[in-house]
């Protein structure tokens, strides 16, 4: 029996998938994934006061998909992992909203304008510590 580490999230939000968002065999592409990560994050950036626009900027951006999505929807969830004086990494684990696995992994790497400093380092950390999604 194969089981997934069970892993909390500050965001988990289900989106449908367009016909571009898959290649043939039903996979997400990168560009899909790409998509649903922009409205993942917008989310997640929502919840904080520290990061405002034009702050942020994406500067590296690793994507691994993995199971073909059968239905019209899947769930992605975000969440920052990594902390850095002028950058954070953020990261993405999409599953199909019907069946078993995952859909694609990703991973983003933001740089910020002036530096992430002490308030938006704590603002993450608390979003962290207060997420209560699985996915």
């Amino acid at each position: 029996m194969v089981s997934d580490i069970v892993s909390r999230w500050p965001v988990r939000m289900t989106l449908p998938i367009e016909r571009e968002d898959r290649d043939a065999d039903d996979r997400l592409t990168e560009a899909g994934v790409e998509r649903l990560f922009a409205i993942a994050a917008e989310t997640y950036f929502d919840l904080c006061e520290t990061v405002g626009a034009g702050r942020v900027a994406t500067a590296e951006r690793v994507t691994v998909v993995g199971v073909p999505v059968g239905g019209d929807h899947v769930t992605i969830s975000v969440g920052v992992i990594e902390i850095y004086p002028d950058e954070f990494t953020m990261e993405a684990r999409v599953r199909p909203a019907e069946g078993e696995g995952v859909a694609a992994r990703a991973k983003y790497r933001y740089t910020v304008d002036g530096g992430v400093g002490e308030p938006m380092r704590d603002e993450f950390i608390a979003l962290a510590h207060t997420a209560r999604y699985t996915n």
